[in-house]
């Protein structure tokens, strides 16, 4: 499994997560696992990145919600962007042997493979902002 097929299965969990608050981290691993045919041994750096997101959710959306147009609230946000976002932010924020600019490219790639032009737009913009301050 490459990195972008890890940051896939990633996105899917936190993605389940930020829809249902009642799983746990692993539940909803397992749920993805079940849907998408994923007949292998978890990632660790998978589950690094879930449990990292659900860990700072609070002070990733925050950090989010700063970069966000006046007027805007993080509910706005449709589930799937915020869920690149966090995931994005949090691997910029803790992982030390990902360039910033490669997590960027990264969350980018799925947003174009998850969401819409609008939407990777906004998310490049947040992303940008986040990564020069």
């Amino acid at each position: 499994m490459n990195q972008h097929e890890v940051r896939r299965f990633a996105l899917q969990v936190i993605f389940l997560l930020n829809q249902n608050q009642e799983l746990t981290a692993q539940s909803a691993i397992q749920q993805v696992k079940n849907t998408t045919d994923f007949d292998q041994e978890t990632p660790e750096y998978a589950t690094y990145l879930v449990n990292g997101v659900e860990e700072k959710r609070a002070d990733l959306r925050q950090s989010i919600a700063q970069y966000l147009k006046q007027g805007w609230k993080i509910e706005r946000i449709n589930k799937i962007d915020l869920s690149i976002l966090e995931l994005a932010i949090f691997e910029i924020q803790n992982s030390e042997s990902i360039p910033k600019i490669a997590a960027v490219d990264e969350a980018l790639n799925l947003a174009g493979e998850f969401s819409d032009d609008v939407s990777k737009a906004f998310i490049n913009g947040i992303l940008s902002n986040f990564v020069s301050k």
